[in-house]
């Protein structure tokens, strides 16, 4: 028969073997090396850009929601849809060529006059 420290010592083997091991795993109320994921947006310089698109979309929204309220007529309700559409596409096409050219200028400068000599 075996004593209780053969017993404990044999139970200790076979977790050991098996990887029951609790320093082994990690089980205990140690801090693990686990990344956080976060929702967030990168830095770019087109954030702004997004930021006006989502609030031209909301108003175009509101106008759509709207509409009908402001007039009863099909043809002015589809005409004041095509004016905001095409304001706010307008809009967003010169601000996003806008940054875009700041972008290149800042990461390709030209040559001052002094290099050129």
């Amino acid at each position: 028969m075996l004593s209780n420290k053969q017993k404990s010592n044999e139970v200790m083997f076979d977790e050991t073997r098996l990887g029951n091991n609790t320093a082994e795993n990690n089980c205990g109320n140690q801090p693990t090396d686990r990344k956080v994921s976060t929702f967030g947006v990168a830095p770019s310089p087109f954030n702004r850009v997004k930021l006006e698109l989502a609030i031209i979309i909301v108003m175009g929204t509101v106008l759509f929601v709207g509409l009908d309220s402001i007039t009863q007529d099909a043809l002015i309700q589809t005409g004041l849809l095509f004016v905001a559409g095409t304001l706010g596409m307008v809009w967003i096409m010169w601000r996003s060529h806008r940054v875009g050219k700041r972008q290149n200028d800042w990461s390709n400068p030209q040559d001052s006059p002094e290099d050129q000599v």
